[in-house]
């Protein structure tokens, strides 16, 4: 990976930030089922402020909820603290993400959305068996996890611009390639009239 200079642990925040610096100057977003005659739009930029802002009050809540639990032993009786992302590598800063080449930025953002795919999917899961919590607790676990169902769905939504950006990258490098530049016009005036 052309990182630019030695790669840093990816953190939680680093999948957004990423995915910001990958799409920011993307087409707005549709927010609704399609068909909606009321469907609006969002700008990718409103769409990470929503995201941005809702994993706040995740991030608060939790930080609540964690001083009513133990800290959970790992499989040496160990605490464990460890982000489960700690070992992807992930570029220092915004100067570094901007000097990777897009198509292998994409791949490092899909890799780490799809790591915490699981992890949302399990807590909102098992959120309801934890009956032994104080009713404070459990409330802000099960705000959490709601919280969390639709923050997921957020990400969802955006690996899907995500993806689709890494398929018109694709199909234009191939087009280019096999057609010359023209074809690139051709493949964007398509592209704005579907």
């Amino acid at each position: 990976m052309a990182l630019g200079r030695p790669a840093e642990r990816a953190g939680p925040g680093a999948a957004l930030a990423l995915l910001w610096l990958l799409v920011r100057a993307a087409a707005p977003l549709a927010v609704c089922p399609p068909g909606d005659a009321s469907c609006r739009l969002l700008s990718v930029a409103d769409l990470f402020d929503r995201v941005i802002r809702h994993s706040g009050r995740i991030h608060s809540l939790s930080t609540e909820l964690e001083k009513y639990l133990p800290p959970r032993d790992n499989e040496l009786g160990r605490p464990s603290r460890k982000c489960h992302t700690a070992t992807m590598l992930t570029p220092n800063g915004k100067e570094y993400a901007q000097k990777i080449p897009r198509e292998e930025l994409t791949y490092l953002i899909l890799k780490l959305l799809q790591a915490w795919k699981e992890p949302l999917s399990h807590f909102n899961q098992h959120i309801e068996n934890l009956q032994e919590l104080p009713s404070e607790s459990l409330s802000k676990a099960k705000q959490i996890s709601n919280m969390v169902h639709e923050l997921e769905t957020g990400v969802e939504k955006v690996t899907e611009k995500v993806r689709f950006t890494v398929q018109l990258i694709y199909t234009t490098h191939v087009t280019q390639v096999s057609s010359g530049a023209d074809a690139y016009s051709q493949l964007s005036c398509s592209l704005t009239m579907n």
